[in-house]
């Protein structure tokens, strides 16, 4: 992931067996976050503007849950809705997706 506008925090978590350390960074402008597979990991934009930023995932396959995810939030009522849909979207894409209470999204 490379970020392109505002600021933004990452957190990267290593599978316990892995035996490494959690990493936290800020991220500005242009610098570089590696996250791979298997490694939990969280990024938000804490300040008043969004952030912008580019992520290549390999393999492919799952800029399709974002895709879908994008899609299905415009058409949502509720934010249980919201909730169903994202549970839906992680089972169907092995993945285990959270939103802070306070980002202020369904």
């Amino acid at each position: 992931m490379i970020w392109r506008e505002g600021w933004g925090d990452c957190t990267v978590a290593p599978p316990a067996s892995a035996g490494q350390r959690v990493v936290r960074a800020e991220l500005r402008y242009s610098q570089l976050a590696l996250i791979r597979p298997g490694h939990r990991h969280t990024f938000w934009a804490p300040g008043e503007k969004p952030a912008v930023f580019r992520a290549l995932v390999s393999p492919p396959g799952l800029e399709h849950y974002f895709s879908e995810l994008a899609e299905g939030l415009a058409y949502v009522r509720s934010e249980h809705d919201a909730r169903a849909l994202r549970e839906e979207l992680d089972r169907r894409y092995d993945v285990e997706a959270t939103v802070r209470r306070d980002s202020g999204l369904p």
